[in-house]
């Protein structure tokens, strides 16, 4: 398991692919991903990997979780207590 925040994957797409196929990582987490909804997960994902993302609706921000396909996992919700914690 890996953790960094990349500070915009889109213009580092390319070495954080080839980082993640010499690696081979289990999971993932990718902070400050600056993604938005039109920026497809294929941009950074290397064959055997799915991505888990929250884009940020504004400039900046967002997170994901890039997981092996070997790795099962289940996404579960988080409930409204929770969705304003800062």
């Amino acid at each position: 398991m890996a953790l960094t925040n990349i500070r915009g994957i889109c213009n580092k797409s390319e070495e954080f692919r080839l980082f993640l196929e010499d690696y081979k990582f289990d999971v993932f987490c990718i902070t400050e991903t600056w993604l938005s909804e039109n920026d497809p997960s294929n941009l950074f994902l290397p064959k055997g990997y799915s991505a888990v993302r929250h884009d940020r609706k504004t400039r900046g921000g967002g997170v994901a979780l890039v997981i092996s396909d070997n790795i099962s996992y289940r996404i579960t919700p988080i409930t409204d207590q929770l969705v304003n914690i800062d």
